[in-house]
């Protein structure tokens, strides 16, 4: 929430625009940077920095919105206090749900006006107060969704319960559904005696930087630049982010991987966003990339103004977005039937020098090269990225009932269940 967008005009051989959007350090003062001068033409008047950055941006210029202004948690959180609203003054029906359907339309048109506030006065001391705001856009929400709710009192007509006749007497429970009840609850007190609470599974091992080694053959490795800002809210266990270099390469390759981690349940390492070295990026170029036990793995030829870039990006430990929208819905990954591994992200990148088609091919070439080097390290890298307990084959991975002996005959279990 402390990121403000800072925009950097830089103009290349082509003349067009592009904007690169950058963090700010927590407690500096935010600011829409002025562009450098740029040359003109003669007669041309050059505009003022105010000007500058006003203007809309050219025809390819590419502009991203960092997570912490991008207004999604300012539509969360007034959308639940919506649904509070609603639930404490007894809305039903239309009413209800007009409320709720309006919050995120109002939480958004408030976080437009703050960030345009914050672009037309970068220099006021209100920038760097980012809960402020927040608290100051779910305050305005709610004014604004009290109102809407004052108006739709008043003019749509609420549903109401017809009292009962006098003399009439409340209908009787019925005990078959007291019955019912009873038993699932003394059913489920007696589950909860009789099984061993469930223990997630432990991964295989602890992952450290020294998993991704600092030399591949030829090739030595240097620490990258992580932008940790670009990749936003993506939750993963580990992350390795490696440049490495030979002497008769004509560029550095760069090596991004991502571990996941199931006990970040609302976070996740499946991103579009680990696809593209950072902000600015336009493709070129893609196509698809077929790597035995893993999904979505593509190939694409980016650009971000004269910079052109190979990359080949795949997922491992992943069954695809059907399986993602199970477990996510039913929370299996916190159950027995988790996924036998964390979900690994790897992405090689490698500069493509020069404008020739035979600088895609040697830029090819080097991709092939460290992607047969990292053979052995990726192999290490998935077998502490496997959750213990998740082989069909390990004792481990049924759940255990050993107290259920006591009240049910032997002989009805799963071999791998101990009877006590």
């Amino acid at each position: 929430p402390w990121l403000l967008p800072r925009v950097r005009p830089q103009r290349h051989w082509h003349g067009r625009l592009s904007w690169d959007w950058a963090p700010r350090a927590r407690g500096q003062r935010r600011q829409l940077l002025a562009p450098q001068p740029l040359p003109l033409a003669a007669g041309q008047q050059r505009h003022s920095a105010l000007a500058r950055r006003c203007s809309a941006p050219a025809r390819d210029a590419v502009a991203e919105c960092r997570e912490g202004c991008s207004g999604l948690r300012s539509v969360q959180t007034l959308t639940m206090v919506a649904v509070l609203l609603v639930e404490l003054f007894g809305r039903r029906g239309a009413h209800a749900w007009t409320i709720i359907l309006l919050a995120p339309t109002v939480a958004f048109a408030l976080n437009g006006f703050r960030v345009l506030a914050l672009i037309l006065n970068p220099h006021s001391e209100v920038v760097a107060i980012h809960n402020l705001q927040g608290v100051a856009i779910l305050l305005a929400g709610l004014v604004i969704l009290y109102g809407i709710d004052g108006l739709l009192e008043r003019y749509m007509k609420q549903a109401e319960i017809a009292p009962l006749p006098e003399g009439t007497r409340q209908p009787p429970l019925d005990r078959v559904r007291v019955a019912a009840v009873t038993t699932a609850l003394a059913a489920m007190s007696v589950l909860s005696l009789a099984l061993h609470a469930w223990e997630p599974a432990q991964p295989g091992g602890r992952l450290v930087d020294g998993d991704l080694p600092a030399q591949l053959d030829e090739w030595k490795g240097s620490r990258g630049e992580t932008d940790r800002s670009f990749l936003g809210t993506i939750g993963y266990r580990h992350l390795f982010d490696l440049s490495y270099e030979a002497p008769d390469a004509a560029a550095a390759v760069d090596v991004f991987m991502l571990v996941g981690d199931l006990d970040q349940r609302y976070r996740s390492p499946l991103s579009p966003k680990t696809a593209s070295p950072g902000s600015g990026w336009l493709v070129e170029d893609s196509g698809d990339l077929e790597r035995e036990g893993t999904i979505g793995g593509s190939w694409r030829l980016m650009r971000a103004g004269t910079r052109r870039v190979l990359l080949r990006h795949w997922y491992e430990g992943t069954e695809g977005l059907g399986s993602e929208v199970a477990r996510g819905l039913f929370a299996l990954d916190s159950s027995p039937w988790h996924r036998p591994s964390d979900v690994i992200v790897v992405r090689l990148a490698t500069r493509v020098v020069g404008a020739t088609e035979g600088a895609v091919e040697e830029a090819e070439g080097r991709l092939d090269q460290i992607e047969g080097s990292l053979g052995e390290a990726l192999d290490s890298i998935r077998w502490k990225a496997r959750r213990m307990g998740s082989d069909s084959t390990d004792e481990s991975a049924a759940p255990r009932l050993p107290k259920v002996g006591k009240f049910l005959p032997i002989g009805v279990f799963d071999p791998h269940i101990e009877i006590v």
